[in-house]
């Protein structure tokens, strides 16, 4: 949801490009864009500042406060941005016939500002949204700060978002457990009145295992932990009412209860979420972690066949590997001692040799 409300941040700003006051004559301007973006909200303040009045597309700040909406008619501008950012891609000789490139000198320079300059930038994004809710999820609030943004002006008046450079940002989110159990109920079949609930750092799911006709109440619960952008219960802790339930509704709570929330469960935003904390209290999910640009590339990995060779880089040992020894081997003929040992005399005394003669007499 926050990839949606800056979407729409991004895109209401071009409507910004013929008002040169500043103050709240530019945030009520603001505020009307942004409203054309959302639909029908509560309650929607905007407190713009632009850097300077002849360059309508670079902005030091927003921030947004808003509440009460549905962001579900945002959902088309996130199938616009990747259908842009693919659109833009396909043209590798796109940026060579840009308006300021040809028309070099005065006159691209006085069509520059004209059009609002080739640069967008926005400095600092704070978004504040309370009571909310995206695809029949209702959330309880949303913080977001985030650094500066930096897109192509000129295309985002055309209707394409080319978002240049995003620094990184933080974010905070809040979740009540009833809201979250609508996440859980579609992966359970096998159960019915599926409840949540959050307290002292753990999640607890109830329901009632359908078996044979009977319904077998059960509880599971889990301690959250937080893995990237996902929640998860870990520890998992099964009880149920003195019976034991069977393999496969044993397994099918094993597969659905985690992840108990997810982002981006389908990868398809070019921001990622890398949770940081998890807190459970009186019923309601806390989130926080950063945010961080990683670009559309996702799709290729994710579009790519199942079966389709993935590059592994080679293993590399923490240990040194011998190298061979291509030198030719020398042959190892040890070198004579001298022997200094002093000779020693034979004081032996000859014995008399009384042996028969080796012949005889005839």
């Amino acid at each position: 949801m926050h990839w949606l409300l800056i979407l729409a941040l991004l895109a209401s700003t071009t409507d910004l490009k013929n008002v040169t006051g500043s103050g709240d004559s530019l945030n009520r301007a603001a505020e009307a864009a942004l409203r054309k973006q959302i639909g029908p909200v509560r309650n929607l303040r905007v407190e713009a500042v632009r850097r300077n009045r002849w360059q309508p597309g670079d902005f030091d700040s927003f921030r947004v406060s808003l509440d009460g909406a549905s962001l579900d008619s945002l959902l088309a501008l996130s199938d616009r941005a990747q259908n842009s950012d693919a659109r833009l891609n396909a043209r590798p000789f796109a940026k060579s016939f840009d308006i300021e490139d040809i028309l070099k000198g005065d006159l691209g320079q006085i069509l520059g500002g004209a059009l609002g300059g080739k640069g967008g930038r926005i400095g600092r994004i704070q978004l504040n949204a309370t009571n909310f809710s995206l695809q029949g999820v209702g959330y309880e609030s949303l913080d977001a700060d985030l650094g500066e943004i930096r897109f192509d002006w000129l295309k985002a008046m055309q209707g394409d978002f080319a978002i240049q450079s995003w620094q990184p940002g933080n974010l905070r989110l809040q979740l009540r457990a009833d809201q979250a159990a609508r996440l859980l109920a579609p992966r359970l079949p096998s159960v019915r009145d599926v409840r949540l609930s959050f307290d002292g750092g753990r999640a607890l799911l109830a329901g009632n295992a359908g078996l044979y006709g009977i319904n077998l109440p059960f509880q599971v619960g889990g301690r959250l932990s937080v893995r990237s952008n996902q929640v998860m219960a870990d520890d998992l802790a099964l009880s149920v009412a003195k019976l034991r339930l069977p393999s496969f509704v044993m397994g099918e709570l094993q597969r659905a209860v985690n992840p108990l929330y997810d982002f981006d469960p389908q990868q398809r935003w070019p921001v990622a979420v890398n949770l940081q904390t998890a807190g459970a209290q009186s019923n309601v999910l806390s989130l926080s972690g950063g945010l961080q640009w990683v670009g559309f590339n996702r799709r290729q990995t994710q579009n790519a066949p199942r079966d389709a060779p993935v590059y592994q880089p080679p293993y590399q040992s923490p240990y040194p590997v011998p190298q061979p020894d291509y030198r030719t081997p020398q042959p190892n003929y040890p070198a004579p001692q001298p022997d200094y040992r002093e000779p020693q005399p034979n004081y032996r005394t000859p014995q008399a040799d009384n042996r028969a003669p080796d012949y005889q007499i005839y």
